[in-house]
């Protein structure tokens, strides 16, 4: 009789097991054809393998690659990188460049120019304006932790006459999580951890991505079928299950320790990491200037956490609002972000050309207020 309800013991575990791993497998396969029907699909996204895993930041762009990102409806925008990973318009020549002052801009997607072509950026439209150089650094999907890291790389090296730091909540916030924000996969980021230090700690990434071990965005002009998604498959499921299998891992590191957690520091954070970019700045007597952007029309807040560090602040994102007709979201959508087709259809909260020109054209003010 014991050794019949061992048998059944044995039998009933047996069967959990299996149906952990067909029901792991399912999901797996679930998430493959979710991924495989959104690049079938009219959506937001990149074209060409140009960015790639890194074991510092995170995601990094490939040095001199050209591809194109775009958004429904078949609006494309070109991308092109130069020998240091750094955006730059599709008809750069090294060649071309001259001895003129410099910017070094630093932030996310919104100061890389995402939708918009490079030379519509905030960053070019200053250097434009000022008839500069400019070195756009900014990249998609980074938080203060990035920002940081390369503000100790760059600043030191390139020794420009101005720094334009963007600031933005979710900056903040992405300094404060493990991964960053991806329309697929998961992109482990650095991110910083509480210290009684007022410089940053940054702990690199919890594992380095697959994301991007392939160029998935070919399978968006392939004809549907089932070979063809089976040719997708044979990179996509097993992206899926190194990822979670990193993911579990981290998670058991979590359980004994041996992980280290995002600080719940938001303050603090914050003025370490722009009380830091100021130190550095004053060691190559570069200029620094933070410039506030967001996303709404709801005030931007904690902005006096760096004013009170005796940085220049340039609140461009009360410029965009002070010349709205009426302060109201629907009218910050329209006039501001990106909107395509007859009628018009809302396509991405990114600023638009015409909001980037305006934040340009604040920072200019500053630079020629202060010369």
């Amino acid at each position: 009789m014991i050794k019949l309800n061992r048998n059944k013991l044995k039998l009933l575990v047996l069967l959990i097991i299996i149906a952990i791993i067909v029901g792991y497998v399912s999901n797996a396969a679930w998430r493959t054809l979710k991924l495989y029907r959104y690049l079938k699909g009219d959506t937001s996204g990149w074209h060409g393998l140009i960015h790639q895993a890194d074991s510092q930041l995170g995601i990094k762009a490939i040095p001199n690659s050209i591809g194109s990102m775009h958004l429904p409806m078949g609006y494309e925008f070109p991308v092109r990188y130069d020998s240091n990973g750094f955006r730059v318009p599709l008809e750069y020549s090294p060649s071309l460049q001259v001895s003129r002052p410099k910017i070094l801009a630093l932030g996310c997607s919104w100061t890389y120019g995402a939708f918009c072509n490079a030379q519509q950026a905030f960053p070019f439209r200053l250097a434009e304006r000022l008839d500069w150089e400019i070195v756009n650094a900014g990249f998609c999907s980074y938080g203060l932790a990035q920002m940081t890291m390369l503000a100790r790389e760059l600043i030191p090296r390139l020794s420009p006459d101005l720094v334009v730091v963007q600031y933005s909540s979710w900056l903040v916030d992405r300094a404060q999580k493990r991964y960053a924000p991806s329309l697929f996969g998961k992109v482990p980021v650095p991110y910083i951890i509480d210290s009684p230090e007022q410089e940053p700690v940054i702990a690199p990434p919890v594992f380095l991505t697959k994301a991007f071990s392939d160029d998935f965005s070919r399978f968006r002009k392939t004809h549907v079928c089932l070979s063809d998604f089976m040719i997708f498959a044979r990179s996509a499921f097993p992206m899926f299950l190194c990822e979670d299998a990193n993911v579990v891992g981290v998670s058991a590191r979590d359980i004994v320790g041996l992980c280290p957690q995002p600080t719940r520091q938001r303050s603090k954070l914050i003025e370490d990491v722009y009380r830091e970019i100021r130190s550095i700045c004053n060691m190559t007597n570069s200029r620094l200037i933070v410039v506030v952007l967001g996303e709404d029309t709801r005030p931007v807040k904690e902005i006096d956490l760096i004013g009170k560090l005796d940085i220049s602040v340039v609140n461009a994102h009360e410029t965009l609002l002070a010349k709205l007709p009426i302060r109201s979201d629907e009218i910050f959508f329209r006039l501001y972000t990106n909107w395509g087709g007859n009628p018009p259809r809302f396509l991405d909260g990114h600023p638009n050309p015409i909001a980037h020109d305006i934040i340009a054209e604040a920072i200019e003010s500053e630079v020629k207020r202060t010369k």
